[in-house]
């Protein structure tokens, strides 16, 4: 692991509490089939690739409906329906 240079030295207690935050958010483990499974997917829609492993992750744990505001709502991605977060008449003033 690369060691933090001195001018470094002042993320170090941000991050600390911004991986405890991340992780109490991730509640799947992630492993190589998540990984390649989210490969497959960004080449087959053309979605970045945090994207497709949110969509992965989702097919995994057999999640049927995810909610986004980044990935085109109304589609079905690997059995995985996006819908948007808000809907419009929530959004719109």
């Amino acid at each position: 692991m690369p060691r933090a240079s001195t001018s470094d030295h002042w993320i170090w207690p941000g991050l600390a509490k911004w991986v405890g935050i991340y992780g109490a958010w991730v509640a799947v483990p992630t492993d190589t089939s998540h990984v390649l499974r989210a490969v497959d997917i960004m080449k087959g829609y053309s979605l970045s690739f945090w994207d497709s492993m949110i969509v992965a992750l989702a097919e995994a744990t057999q999640c049927r409906i995810l909610l986004s505001e980044d990935i085109q709502h109304g589609q079905t991605i690997a059995g995985v329906r996006v819908e948007k977060s808000f809907p419009d008449h929530l959004t719109q003033r």
